[in-house]
This record gives structure tokens, sequence and C-alpha cells, in this order.
């Protein structure tokens, strides 16, 4: 995932969504990325798929 409009995603996401939750698919569908928070923990979960 490339952040087009620079830095501080984190932020700017907890400013509009109100969490820094997200899920970001490639442009080729073959790998997805996203981000929870569990308890008072941060996940990132990448997954791959193989053509």
């Amino acid at each position: 995932m490339k952040d087009l409009v620079g830095s501080d995603l984190p932020s700017r996401l907890l400013e509009v969504n109100g969490s820094v939750e997200f899920i970001a698919l490639s442009m080729d569908g073959q790998r997805i990325c996203a981000t929870s928070e569990e308890d008072e923990e941060y996940w990132v979960v990448y997954e791959e798929v193989s053509p």
C-alpha cells in the first residue's frame, strides 16, 4: 500500500473514522493488508495469493 497523501496515515484514519483500522487490496488483487485493534493491541494482517 502506498499513502498518496504523504504521511501520518494512522492519525488521519483516526480523525475521519474514529479508528485506525483499515483494509487495503493490491491493484492486481493478489495481496491484502488489514489492521485491527483488539484489547489494547494492534494487529497487522497480510495475505498474498499465489497465481
